[in-house]
């Protein structure tokens, strides 16, 4: 996503030595010019984090202000994956379960 002239990357990551199916999405704002062709180091903000245990949040897709993106719970009770939204507002994270609608569908 362009934001002013800088690119807001969404990133699927783990903590340093965690588990990698325990996953968060992250935030980082670069510059194009620093897309090289290479391997670009960047800062991440982690934004979207596991809520319960066994839960990875993953497959960010951002349209405007809002990202949508799956958390899976594994474990041995339950076994889901589920569609959420995001929107950022008023410093907080607001996240709610996505359903798609008619029109919503009619849209693609």
């Amino acid at each position: 996503m362009v934001e002013g002239g800088r690119l807001k990357l969404y990133l699927r990551a783990a903590t340093p030595g965690g588990r990698f199916d325990a996953t968060l999405i992250a935030v980082a704002i670069i510059d194009p010019s620093e897309l090289n062709g290479g391997v670009v180091e960047v800062e991440a903000r982690p934004i979207l984090t596991p809520m319960v245990p066994y839960e990875s949040v993953e497959g960010p897709r951002a349209c405007g202000n809002m990202v949508y993106h799956v958390r899976a719970c594994c474990s041995k009770l339950l076994d889901a994956v589920t569609t959420y939204m995001a929107r950022e507002s008023n410093g907080g994270i607001y996240i709610e379960p996505f359903v798609p609608t008619a029109s919503f569908c009619l849209e693609l």
